[in-house]
């Protein structure tokens, strides 16, 4: 394995993402990215870690999801051939610093509320207690735990969110009285 935070150049062939920690929900206009990357190039490496793909080093992708998906589509539906896109390698950091970096390394367009409750989600799962959380990703015990919660939602409530029939403040006092209603029961 190479040493952690070496710049390299690599083919898209070689990259891949874990779709558990690509919570990206929204890509925003992948069309304009597309084009920049077109006529300038990838500018910004990608994060990514070794890992061995079908018996070959591969890399899987930790930060850069965005861009991940404006080369995935310029290779897979666009027609462009397989090209070199510079990487950095991160092979030491532990899985909890690669979910929070989900949110501190957000490519320029800011997540979702739903996104972050998935990536606290990952967290949790990961065995992070609700301060480990808070640290790592700069937002206060009541975001989480309210992100949490909002994980919790059901499909239905998600959709109305992603639609904007509900906010999310609404959404989680309307997840917090159910709960009380719940447990008074």
């Amino acid at each position: 394995m190479a040493k952690s935070k070496k710049v390299i150049r690599v083919k898209v062939s070689m990259l891949d993402i874990d779709p558990s920690y690509n919570c990206r929900e929204d890509y925003g206009d992948i069309q304009q990215l597309k084009n920049s990357i077109v006529e300038n190039g990838v500018k910004t490496p990608l994060i990514v870690y070794e890992v061995e793909k079908e018996g070959d080093l591969g890399y899987m992708v930790i930060s850069g999801y965005r861009r991940w998906e404006a080369i995935r589509q310029l290779v897979e539906e666009d027609g462009y051939e397989d090209f070199h896109i510079p990487v950095i390698i991160d092979n030491n950091e532990d899985e909890a610093k690669r979910v929070s970096r989900i949110i501190t390394d957000n490519d320029r367009k800011p997540m979702t509320a739903l996104e972050e409750a998935h990536v606290f989600a990952l967290l949790s799962y990961k065995g992070q207690s609700i301060k480990e959380i808070t640290e790592k990703c700069g937002r206060s015990e009541k975001t989480v735990r309210d992100y949490l919660l909002l994980f919790s939602a059901d499909e239905e409530m998600k959709a109305k969110i992603r639609d904007g029939y509900i906010t999310v403040t609404a959404a989680i006092k309307k997840l917090k009285k159910e709960l009380r209603n719940k447990n008074e029961d």
